[in-house]
């Protein structure tokens, strides 16, 4: 057991990069300990784990679709089998990193592209963990863009602190899109609320310019651009929250932190200027140029709102 300067929470990299980290605001050490391939910082605000990256093999210069599978489903059940450990935790929030993600496979893969691929391993990891139905999955927000290097990397949040998940209205769950998208569907919530001691954050979901199942606006940036913050105001307000029995919403003051994948490095300055027409001055971002998980979308965004409580 470590204890970590400066109450550090969470730490991402994007290859050799750091991209943006978080700090406890509890008075007491953050404490590192690490579970097989699993290290994990806990707190009072939860467990926030990363699982040792794993290599994928490739197959005549392309990635293994049948590895990538087996890889992933491996990850998220050792993921499950750690958080048996404890009770009354769950999942909040989930990152995947996966390399090439829009890149075709061949034939003899099990499905068409490597995110599809990813997508079976992930969904057959949840269908072995709770059942055949679907209704009695415990599914948290999470995003899914490519890695900057060839090792698939997975992050998470978990709390036992009282926790929802929710959908968009403008968007269909993606557990629930046709076989258009694959196979076996992509499985994760449009966002999560944690009620924590304190504080109520809202976590966004990797949002990007998607309206029912299907890309808006393809390769168009600012239209893109100006759906995704439309998808997101609809996600945290009101009128989408109180479907799900919650007396309050979010607004676009309550950001506290945004991250921004970006497909071209030449559409940043751009990005940079719209995103900062929206987030408070007090929101940090952070940007990262990488693959998003459709060929035809060029970014995706994701964030977390706060509330403080009495």
């Amino acid at each position: 057991m470590e204890t970590i300067n400066k109450n550090l929470f969470e730490l991402t990299h994007c290859g050799d990069s750091m991209v943006d980290a978080l700090f406890s605001d509890r008075p007491e050490d953050v404490k590192e300990y690490k579970k097989g391939r699993i290290t994990f910082r806990k707190s009072e605000e939860g467990i926030y784990g990363t699982l040792q990256p794993q290599i994928i093999p490739e197959t005549d210069g392309s990635p293994n679709g049948h590895q990538l599978e087996i890889i992933t489903f491996s990850l998220y059940k050792e993921m499950f089998d750690f958080l048996s450990l404890y009770p009354g935790f769950q999942f909040v929030r989930i990152w995947n990193y996966v390399p090439l993600i829009v890149q075709n496979m061949d034939q003899s893969a099990p499905d068409i592209e490597v995110y599809r691929c990813f997508n079976a391993g992930r969904y057959k990891a949840f269908q072995e963990r709770y059942g055949e139905d679907m209704e009695d999955w415990q599914i948290p927000a999470a995003s899914a863009v490519g890695a900057l290097d060839n090792f698939l990397s997975i992050e998470f949040f978990a709390s036992d602190a009282p926790s929802l998940f929710f959908e968009n209205k403008l968007q269909i769950p993606a557990y629930q899109y046709s076989l258009k998208y694959g196979k076996l569907p992509p499985v994760f919530s449009r966002g999560s609320v944690c009620e924590l001691k304190n504080e109520t954050l809202l976590f966004i979901s990797g949002t990007a310019s998607v309206v029912n199942e299907d890309t808006a606006f393809a390769d168009n940036i600012v239209a893109q651009i100006k759906q995704t913050f439309k998808n997101i105001h609809m996600l945290i307000n009101g009128s989408n929250l109180k479907g799900y029995g919650l007396d309050y919403e979010f607004g676009f003051d309550d950001l506290i932190f945004l991250r921004v994948y970006y497909k071209y490095e030449k559409d940043k300055a751009l990005i940079e200027s719209e995103v900062n027409k929206v987030a408070p001055d007090t929101c940090r971002i952070s940007y990262v140029n990488t693959d998003i998980c459709r060929k035809e979308l060029v970014l995706e965004i994701e964030g977390i709102c706060s509330k403080k409580t009495k």
